[in-house]
C-alpha cells in the first residue's frame, strides 16, 4: 500500500469548510471520477469491479474531530478529509489517500492538486 497526503488553506472556518466536505452531494464537485448515488452513498464510477463485488463504499463524517473516512476497504482504496481551524476566515484541509502498490503515482499528485483547487473554489460559495 502506498500513501498520498496534501495540505491546502480554504479561505472559509473550520466548520464551513467540514460543513461542505462532509456533504456527499459535493464530491463531484471535486472529484471528477466520483458520482453521487445516494445520501449515505458514493460510487466510484470508472471502477468497473465497484458494482460486482457488492462491497459498499463507506463515507463517515464525525463532526467533533471535522474528519471524514471514505473507501472501499476490499479494493484497496480508502482515504480521509481531516479540517483543523487556522483564522477565523481560513482553515487548513488534509486530504490522505491510502491506496495499492499499482497507483499511478503522478497522476494521483495531479489529482490531489486538481482537488485542492476546486474544493478551495467551491468551499467559499457554499
Amino acid at each position: 500500500m502506498v500513501d498520498f497526503e496534501r495540505t491546502f488553506t480554504v479561505g472559509v472556518g473550520a466548520d464551513a469548510a467540514f460543513a461542505y466536505l462532509a456533504d456527499p452531494v459535493h464530491l463531484p464537485d471535486y472529484l471528477p471520477t466520483v458520482a453521487h448515488v445516494e445520501s449515505i452513498a458514493i460510487d466510484g464510477s470508472d471502477d468497473p469491479d465497484a458494482e460486482a463485488t457488492g462491497a459498499p463504499t463507506r463515507f463517515l463524517p464525525d463532526a467533533g474531530s471535522r474528519r471524514i473516512e471514505w473507501g472501499r476497504p476490499d479494493s484497496g482504496y480508502e482515504g480521509s478529509f481531516t479540517v483543523e481551524p487556522g483564522t477565523t476566515s481560513t482553515s487548513q484541509v488534509t486530504i490522505r489517500l491510502h491506496l495499492r502498490d499499482d497507483a499511478p503515482a503522478e497522476e494521483i499528485e495531479r489529482m490531489l492538486a486538481q482537488a485542492a483547487r476546486s474544493i478551495g473554489s467551491k468551499v467559499r460559495g457554499y
